[in-house]
């Protein structure tokens, strides 16, 4: 959550690279180079993918394996030049020298083109929306992909309530809650999501400190605070609560508010996880305060709160493991088959 906003010099790179179970491939590519998808990544330019996790960990504070690997993908994907070349790799060459479990690779670097992705079809369910809430249910089993916090409270408050009251009406006894893609924003979403769960009363909860400062009590002089009142209307709730199996997912993407959210369904037991672990860690700073230098004009982020898990004694954890690990192969999104929603399908088929 704390960094400086820079402005990168960036190029056309000749192809997309993404992680699946900490390897790396290629992704996308432009279509004359289209037999290179799938191809798990060893080296670029001869500097192995190992180093260049570690290398990329000097050029920005990284928490974990996972936050690393998501940091040198984006500087990959985005043809960051300049920090690219801090790590060993010039995309000012003619050439990208990519070395794959197949062989070697050369890739002409800036080139256009037509560009063609490794996916071959998409999961007709829980295939990633770019809606902020998506749903879906029939008589067996509801799912709600929940993709950002950061989304205006009475439109989700209602859509919420749509979606529950449609789901307990048919008498629906499992709920799949999806947030695999959600990078975090207003914490109070998943409180009011939370809410219209039946699950045990809360034997932990997150603890929070907090750091005062003159740049905090600025800011929040020009923004309103939620009141008490505005809480209890937006995230109390005293409808019918779903009451049957309720599975969480989570990936490398549940971030922030989302890892929050997850922290107190794993440390107080109420539902099972399963997925990948999250990218951040269980203990983790948060709540940003946006500021501008007044000389250099250098524009940044930085954290003014600590918030620790509910199982606090486990702070040290570099990741929030789910229950069940169940983690996504490149052939699975290749093919648009998604591992953690067969795993629920089967519990249902085998009434387990």
């Amino acid at each position: 959550h704390t960094f400086i906003y820079d402005s990168p010099e960036t190029v056309s790179v000749p192809c997309s690279f993404q992680w699946f179970n900490h390897s790396c491939y290629i992704t996308r590519t432009f279509v004359q180079d289209s037999s290179y998808l799938g191809k798990e990544v060893l080296a670029i330019e001869k500097i192995p993918i190992d180093t260049l996790l570690f290398r990329v960990s000097i050029l920005k504070g990284c928490e974990n394996l996972v936050q690393r690997e998501r940091y040198l993908m984006q500087l990959l994907n985005r043809g960051d030049m300049t920090k690219l070349k801090q790590i060993g790799i010039n995309l000012e060459k003619e050439f990208l020298h990519i070395s794959t479990a197949d062989g070697e690779i050369t890739l002409r670097n800036q080139q256009e083109g037509n560009i063609i992705s490794v996916v071959k079809y998409t999961h007709p369910i829980t295939g990633r929306s770019n809606e902020s809430i998506k749903t879906y249910y029939n008589s067996d089993i509801a799912y709600l992909q929940l993709n950002s916090m950061s989304i205006e409270m009475e439109a989700t408050q209602q859509r919420f309530d749509t979606f529950f009251s449609h789901i307990i009406t048919q008498k629906v006894k499992t709920l799949v809650v999806d947030l695999r893609y959600n990078g975090g924003g207003n914490s109070l979403i998943g409180d009011m999501l939370l809410n219209r769960i039946a699950h045990p009363k809360l034997t932990q909860s997150p603890r929070m400190e907090y750091r005062k400062s003159r740049l905090q009590r600025f800011i929040y002089s020009q923004i309103s605070m939620i009141s008490k009142k505005e809480y209890k209307k937006f995230v109390d709730y005293h409808g019918e609560r779903f009451d049957g199996t309720v599975y969480f997912i989570q990936g490398s993407n549940s971030f922030s508010s989302t890892a929050l959210l997850l922290s107190k369904v794993i440390d107080n037991e109420l539902f099972i996880t399963i997925g990948e672990p999250a990218s951040q860690k269980p203990c983790h700073y948060g709540e940003i305060l946006s500021f501008e230098l007044p000389n250099t004009k250098i524009k940044g982020d930085v954290s003014c709160k600590y918030f620790i898990r509910p199982a606090y004694k486990k702070c040290d954890e570099e990741y929030l493991f789910p229950d069940i690990y169940i983690p996504q192969a490149i052939e699975d999104y290749i093919d648009g088959k998604d591992p953690c929603w067969d795993w629920v399908i089967d519990k249902i088929r085998n009434n387990n």
